[in-house]
């Protein structure tokens, strides 16, 4: 098969494009330039290593559309966004995708640390991801997204994979991309400074109050895109105790903080895409595992449909710091995604 491979110039999508070489496809690298930081030097180093060609297809327009005024509008609502989903959806394979059909290659391929499932006959078939056999590494959660006309070109070299077995292995081979760090977390802001990023481009987010559960002030804040629901360090407020961010309300400008991060069994998702299975009817009910966050482990769940395409969740056992903005993805078989949403309301009873 002829398949173009996303390179970022790190370990995982040499390796990726390395393996696919050893099965005896005919491959060709691709760099989609999102942004002044977009490795692409590193990308072609790591082409060159392996003998393969490279294309460099310029996306950064379709960036800034896409990723970065929803990352900006969801700081300044009082949430927390995660921009690689949404890059990834909307920008990154749905531009590799559609570079791959305008040249005539067969399928798409990345090294994320995930699965792409076939599920069902005929028909009846779906495409769905899947838990990456290195769970320490396993990028499911970040793929939630991506719908099954995508899903059923991708290839996911690495998904059966261990990371510290590809560096070996890379090493071995001379590779350059072998010691590479792995990528930072918002490839666009390198430095790590997301509130300086937002104001410079939309002016500074004014100060307020932190409040406690009452309402009383405590103290001053800086700005609420600085903060995020479970926070505890940095907030410049003494309290002769430990201290946690337990809700952000962006009409008021208010922050509240508690001595005790309340515990959280039901919130509210929108922003409703199934991959696994077909979509809920309102009232449904559907058992499963899910994952509030990024790290966080799989917790068992039952997931309600409710009118206008929302869910309403219930988690077996409480979870803390369930921030809006953030998504949850379910999985069926603790492994596969049956879908993911973004949280919208944090537990009813308490906000």
């Amino acid at each position: 098969m002829r398949i173009l491979v996303g390179m970022s110039g790190g370990i995982d999508s040499t390796y990726a494009a390395l393996k696919l070489i050893r099965e005896g496809h005919s491959v060709t690298g691709a760099v989609l330039r999102m942004h002044p930081y977009t490795e692409t030097a590193a990308a072609e180093e790591s082409c060159r290593d392996l003998g393969i060609p490279i294309i460099v297809k310029d996306v950064e327009a379709l960036f800034n559309e896409r990723v970065i005024p929803n990352f900006i509008s969801e700081y300044k609502k009082g949430r927390t966004p995660n921009p690689c989903i949404i890059c990834n959806s909307d920008v990154k394979f749905r531009a590799l995708l559609d570079l791959a059909d305008e040249l005539g290659f067969d399928m798409i391929a990345t090294g994320h640390y995930a699965k792409v499932a076939r599920l069902g006959e005929g028909d009846e078939q779906r495409w769905a991801i899947s838990r990456a056999a290195d769970l320490a590494k396993d990028q499911s959660y970040m793929l939630w997204r991506l719908p099954e006309e995508i899903l059923c070109r991708l290839i996911l070299p690495l998904g059966d994979m261990a990371k510290e077995q590809i560096r070996t292995d890379a090493r071995l081979l001379g590779i350059a991309a072998a010691d590479r760090a792995d990528s930072q977390e918002i490839c666009f802001i390198p430095d790590g400074d997301y509130a300086s990023y937002i104001e410079n481009r939309v002016g500074v987010c004014p100060e307020g109050d932190f409040v406690d559960r009452d309402g009383r002030v405590i103290a001053r804040h800086k700005g609420i895109i600085r903060y995020t629901v479970g926070q505890r360090k940095g907030l410049g407020v003494a309290a002769g105790a430990r201290i946690f961010v337990t809700d952000i309300d962006p009409e008021t400008n208010r922050i509240r903080l508690e001595h005790e991060m309340p515990e959280c069994r039901t919130f509210v998702l929108s922003d409703v895409r199934y991959s696994g299975i077909a979509p809920l009817r309102e009232g449904e009910v559907l058992s499963a595992y899910v994952k509030i966050r990024y790290q966080a482990p799989l917790r068992r769940c039952a997931v309600r449909a409710l009118a206008g395409g929302e869910v309403e969740v219930t988690l077996e056992e409480g979870a803390r710091a369930i921030a809006k903005g953030q998504s949850a993805v379910f999985y069926i078989e603790g492994s596969i995604v049956l879908g993911g949403f973004i949280n919208s309301i944090a537990d009813p009873s308490h906000v």
